[in-house]
């Protein structure tokens, strides 16, 4: 059964996944307006954050007994489903902020040129 729980997961990350990074482009504007050292600090902060919540729920599921007779229970399934929802999230902004980096400088360098 844990196998069943665990592939539905997956799929809805992967699926949030897809959905958000359609939605980066949107996002652009928003994360050029932020300055270069927000950008820079806070993108690799969310990559580590983003990989500490989804450990830390993962001890938490652990801790609260979650996995029960070869499957994850509800309480439990639910706090894999958002923890891994979180990491998603937060890898693809934290990319989008540090991809902004480079597509700001490389503006530059043509201005320069």
């Amino acid at each position: 059964m844990v196998w069943v729980q665990s592939l539905l997961a997956f799929a809805l990350w992967i699926g949030w996944g897809v959905w958000q990074a359609r939605r980066v482009p949107a996002w652009r504007e928003r994360l050029l307006a932020m300055s270069r050292t927000a950008r820079g600090v806070g993108g690799p902060i969310l990559l580590f954050c983003g990989a500490g919540v989804m450990l830390g729920g993962l001890f938490l599921v652990q801790q609260m007994n979650g996995l029960q007779g070869g499957a994850l229970t509800p309480l439990a399934w639910g706090i894999v489903i958002l923890i891994g929802l979180a990491f998603v999230q937060s890898q693809i902004v934290a990319g989008a902020m540090m991809i902004s980096l480079m597509e700001r400088g490389a503006e530059e360098n043509e201005r320069q040129s």
